[in-house]
């Protein structure tokens, strides 16, 4: 959500004439913020010292060095953090899912590791910065059509997701279909609503990388009424 504000001096207005020019002098990440605690046990499930623990957790209360907005939490209980910062046998860092992480999930993601030095606090913060981005996508992206106008002027689509062999085709569950490392998938768009609609496929993998399937190399990204669905593999 954009929303004027004053600034040095001057009013905020939303009445903007022609020609007007916005610039950015606040970012507030607010609910897009993960919690991040340290771990007082080691990968080897060994205790770590207080005094360890509390300058880690100094750190990670400090804001980015370059301005930047961050994107992490601290809190002192890890029981109530999304993420932990793990100190390993060899004293470097990695971070990896708190909280949240299934059983059957498979092995849970670790960003790392890093030695703790004066880095540390720019790694950290780089590191959420790419988590956050990649919930933030996945928040969106949940959003169900009954959370849209439904309106005949609003954008339409179908998709239908399917495990491919050979030539065996087998649907899967939409939105949250059960996949396994080594899947070879089949994405299957259609517009489905009385506009041309604007899709891009995007995909966020196990480390929070977001890659765009579609569309690529300058293609275009609109269906049409009527056109024939969009398929990729």
């Amino acid at each position: 959500m954009v929303t004027p504000c004053d600034y040095a001096g001057i009013k905020g207005s939303d009445q903007l004439t022609s020609g007007s020019i916005c610039r950015i002098v606040q970012v507030d990440t607010g609910d897009f913020r993960r919690t991040i605690a340290v771990d007082p046990l080691s990968n080897e499930n060994k205790p770590i010292a207080d005094d360890l623990l509390m300058k880690i957790g100094k750190v990670l209360q400090l804001e980015p060095a370059d301005g930047q907005p961050s994107f992490l939490e601290y809190v002192a209980r890890p029981e109530l953090a999304e993420w932990l910062v793990r100190i390993r046998a060899d004293g470097q860092l990695s971070l990896t899912p708190g909280t949240g992480w299934g059983v059957n999930a498979g092995t849970p993601p670790e960003f790392g590791p890093v030695p703790f030095d004066d880095q540390f606090g720019k790694w950290v913060h780089h590191a959420m910065l790419t988590i956050g981005r990649a919930e933030n996508l996945k928040r969106l992206a949940a959003l169900s059509q009954e959370q849209l106008d439904d309106s005949a002027f609003t954008p339409k689509v179908s998709l239908e997701v399917a495990r491919t062999k050979g030539l065996k085709s087998e649907s899967l569950a939409f939105p949250s279909p059960v996949i396994y490392q080594g899947d070879r998938l089949s994405l299957s768009v259609k517009n489905i609503g009385r506009v041309p609609a604007d899709v891009t496929l995007l995909y966020v993998d196990s480390s929070y990388a977001i890659d765009c399937y579609f569309p690529r190399n300058g293609e275009l990204n609109r269906l049409s009424i009527g056109m024939p669905p969009l398929r990729e593999c």
